[in-house]
């Protein structure tokens, strides 16, 4: 993968927690891609995320279930956003 840097608009996506007890704010400049999410990766040494991995969110607009998972490639440092 080659990596450069490019101005493009970035999106805030809100995934609600499953059990109601908040969202995990998603970051991505494709947010028409969003329909085909699998799950939603963090990475498993952010303080902010790690205690989600294991739960579910749901996709906003068709109410999927969507596991969280631990993956270190997600960069800590990325568009971080507070989860509530």
């Amino acid at each position: 993968m080659e990596q450069r840097e490019q101005t493009d608009t970035l999106y805030s996506i809100a995934y609600p927690l499953a059990d109601g007890s908040g969202e995990i704010v998603v970051a991505t400049v494709r947010p028409e891609t969003m329909l085909a999410d699998s799950a939603v990766a963090v990475n498993p040494t952010d303080e902010r995320y790690a205690r989600f991995v294991g739960s579910e969110v749901v996709l906003p607009i068709v109410g999927r279930l969507l596991p969280v998972i631990a993956d270190d490639y997600v960069k800590v440092d990325f568009a971080a956003a507070p989860s509530r």
